[in-house]
């Protein structure tokens, strides 16, 4: 069997199990089940990632290092662009030292959750005006990339003129 064979296969089994499961605790019959589980398993999955994210949030914010180091996996690469150009940082560690340096506490800032190509992210907002864009990737509950976005060009490009 050809791994691309075995990946449908294994996905089958697994969307096939998400149903039963979705059935056996929903009563829904397994036509339902079926369209119902993977909608609902990437809800979970959703919510797993945001809660990873905000404890990355709060680590930062208590300049917490060993809370970082507990959300980021040991190879996360971040990718900071600003006006100045893209910076990219791997590793654990070193990422974990970036985010504490760079959270400098401001009783103005504000960070909201956002939606950013479809994975978790944060605005970041300082007197009302949109400074930085986060957006994060997780997988296996760890935080493998982080993509952030400072230019203020950029930034009025992307963020809309009605966010708070």
């Amino acid at each position: 069997m050809s791994a691309s064979a075995a990946r449908s296969a294994s996905s089958k089994r697994g969307s096939s199990y998400q149903a039963a499961t979705v059935r056996s605790f929903s009563g829904l019959t397994p036509a339902l089940a079926a369209l119902v589980a993977p909608a609902s398993t990437q809800k979970l999955q959703d919510a797993a990632a945001r809660e990873v994210v905000d404890a990355f949030v709060a680590a930062v914010g208590q300049g917490d290092l060993a809370g970082l180091l507990a959300v980021l996996a040991p190879e996360v690469e971040l990718r900071a662009r600003s006006p100045e150009g893209t910076v990219v940082i791997r590793g654990a560690s070193k990422v974990a030292r970036r985010a504490t340096l760079g959270a400098r506490p401001r009783p103005d800032a504000r960070a909201y959750p956002a939606l950013i190509d479809g994975v978790p992210g944060i605005l970041v907002m300082v007197g009302g005006r949109p400074v930085m864009v986060m957006a994060f990737t997780v997988a296996d509950g760890a935080i493998t990339v982080i993509r952030t976005l400072t230019d203020p060009d950029r930034l009025a490009q992307v963020v809309p003129s009605w966010v708070p």
